[in-house]
């Protein structure tokens, strides 16, 4: 602790006759001196001129640095015995991840930057970057019922679009193609796809087919009958013989018909407005998909 500082009394001239200061005098200056180096400051500056020009060696601990071109702060701390400089607060905004800085190390972790473009903010961890605690991160889908993206953030549709930079989290960017989730293999009625479980990726639709484990068949019937058509009844060597066009077979005996993929062929299910498959799916509710940037 600094000694308690001497004051002259009121009545004290500062100098003597021979114009030099009073003892008491000297003393107290030398004291605010003192006071002042050895006291923590406060400065304001570009990054550059903190980097370039203030040595923190200079400077006793507590000394704090507000980068106006940043809008960071800096404050000089103790490590193993060095005096060095150490991020301790604010955020730097920048215009896209391509200004991301460069150059750091151990003394700047805990450094945020926000990414205009991308609506995040990363945090040196003191080797690389990271999503800084409490951003969501990125590459994830969410549902929404508003008619647009969900509100805060950047988000695309998942439509298809290609060549769509998402987020890595390391100050990077992947660029992919989105998922489809308003694919149409078919029809005309709106449509889309089911999600399910698995590894990434569209899987087109497929016809639901017979059950092979039995023989599918038409009801059995005898009841129905097949007119007679000129051409259709072989008269050998009757040919020039005339057919009675209103007349009919006899019923037969009861029968049925097999049914199989071939000959029976079942259509896509679809959305009961779509009229060219005629329906199929069950009741399900519309909504836009995103995924975060």
């Amino acid at each position: 602790m600094p000694l308690p500082l001497i004051c002259p009394t009121q009545n004290t001239a500062p100098v003597t006759g021979a114009a030099n200061f009073q003892r008491v005098w000297w003393l107290f200056f030398s004291q605010i001196t003192d006071w002042i180096n050895g006291a923590a400051r406060s400065f304001v500056g570009t990054h550059t001129n903190r980097v370039n020009s203030f040595d923190p060696s200079s400077y006793p601990m507590g000394t704090t640095y507000y980068e106006t071109d940043r809008t960071v702060t800096y404050s000089i701390i103790p490590v193993n015995g060095v005096n060095v400089w150490r991020w301790t607060s604010g955020t730097y905004s920048i215009a896209s991840l391509a200004a991301l800085p460069t150059g750091l190390g151990p003394n700047d972790t805990g450094l945020l930057v926000y990414d205009l473009t991308l609506m995040h903010v990363y945090q040196w961890t003191g080797t690389v970057w990271q999503f800084a605690p409490g951003d969501p991160g990125a590459a994830f889908t969410v549902a929404t019922n508003r008619g647009g993206p969900p509100r805060g953030g950047v988000w695309q549709k998942c439509d298809g679009t290609a060549a769509v930079t998402i987020s890595k989290g390391d100050g990077t960017v992947d660029t992919i193609t989105m998922p489809n989730f308003y694919q149409l293999s078919f029809g005309v009625g709106g449509g889309g796809c089911f999600l399910t479980a698995g590894t990434p990726g569209y899987v087109g639709p497929s016809r639901p087919s017979w059950d092979t484990s039995i023989t599918a068949k038409t009801e059995t019937e005898a009841a129905h009958t097949h007119t007679v058509g000129q051409g259709s009844v072989n008269q050998g060597a009757l040919g020039a013989v005339t057919v009675d066009t209103a007349a009919t077979t006899g019923a037969g005996t009861a029968h049925s018909h097999n049914l199989n993929d071939t000959n029976a062929k079942l259509k896509y299910p679809s959305d009961a407005a779509d009229v060219s498959y005629g329906g199929g799916l069950p009741d399900h509710y519309r909504q836009d998909w995103y995924m975060r940037r």
